[in-house]
């Protein structure tokens, strides 16, 4: 039986301190067939830079990082950059994905991606 609701989960961590990344604001979106977005969800990092929340069931989601404000007035250069989308495609039937992530002011890596059925 197919799922109707999946289980988002972010770690993030902060790549100039190696610090968690704590209060960094996360927008979840649902990508259509024709990639048009339908917003599903919002969360915030705790203090040990992780979030979770259910969503409903889908195949393609965008995962919108806003981490301007982390380094905002304290980056070590010029340009920073104010958020990471990491476009994400899960398997038919995931129950689950979790994405542990690093952030910068001007970079971030996904340490792996982790989908569970």
């Amino acid at each position: 039986m197919e799922s109707k609701t999946i289980r988002f989960s972010i770690h993030i961590l902060d790549g100039t301190t190696g610090e968690h990344a704590g209060g960094v604001p996360v927008e979840l979106h649902r990508v259509g067939a024709h990639g048009g977005r339908e917003f599903l969800s919002h969360c915030v990092t705790d203090t040990g830079g992780r979030a979770a929340v259910e969503l409903p069931a889908c195949t393609r989601l965008d995962v919108v990082i806003q981490s301007g404000a982390r380094f905002a007035g304290n980056a070590p250069a010029a340009v920073t950059t104010q958020a990471v989308t990491l476009h994400v495609a899960l398997p038919d039937g995931a129950r689950g994905v979790h994405l542990p992530t690093v952030i910068a002011p001007n970079c971030s890596s996904l340490c792996w991606l982790e989908a569970g059925t």
